[in-house]
């Protein structure tokens, strides 16, 4: 019997991974990977094709939903630099915007998930994250160290956050010399909490 159960684990695991290169083959993305986290958590299907510039400005130029929020920056408050439009871009951290992404990756979460455009201003336009990058990682100064920033604050503010990143799928994008960036979150079978002190909250 532990013979068979063992051939049949071995079989398994053979299928998964045939159906992730099918996956791969054909240019279907699947969050989180096959082979992230339990058999029994949800994954959510998408055409790797839709990450591309034209469908993202299509999705900006549909404007926020209950699906799809912008969100200017991660760190850099725009609002206080048009008005002073100091060089030192550390005067302008506001830790506020951090929290404010990671209240919508719960949200989406915890419904049916969405799409966070990072660079991208209330009312459409493209403001860019060159300024975020000076913030998020001084010696990178790119879209890496931001993406490397954003995933220390997902891992450190959620409970069980190495799990939430499984399903948190950024990609940057350019226009016209600015770079925004594209995070898909998908929906999770279980509820993601935000650490908020010693309560417990979920958005």
């Amino acid at each position: 019997m532990e013979e068979y159960e063992l051939d049949r684990g071995i079989c398994l695991l053979i299928s998964l991974g045939k159906l992730q290169e099918s996956f791969d083959y054909f240019g279907i993305l699947c969050s989180p990977k096959i082979g992230d986290l339990g058999l029994d958590d949800l994954r959510v299907l998408s055409d790797g094709n839709r990450g591309s510039l034209d469908a993202a400005l299509s999705d900006v130029l549909g404007g926020e939903t209950s699906r799809v929020e912008f969100k200017s920056s991660l760190l850099f408050d725009w609002k206080k630099y048009l008005k002073e439009k100091n060089d030192d871009a550390e005067e302008y951290r506001l830790e506020a915007l951090v929290h404010s992404v990671m209240k919508t990756i719960a949200a989406f979460s915890n419904t049916d998930g969405g799409v966070i455009f990072v660079g991208v201003a209330d009312d459409g336009s493209i403001c860019g994250l060159e300024k975020d990058f000076q913030l998020t990682n001084k010696k990178r100064g790119d879209y890496d160290g931001w993406e490397q920033y954003l995933r220390a604050q997902v891992e450190s503010r959620f409970f069980d956050g190495k799990s939430i990143n499984a399903y948190v799928r950024t990609e940057p994008l350019v226009k016209e010399g600015n770079v925004f960036v594209r995070i898909q979150v998908a929906a999770r079978s279980e509820l993601t909490f935000m650490k908020k002190g010693a309560a417990l909250s979920y958005s």
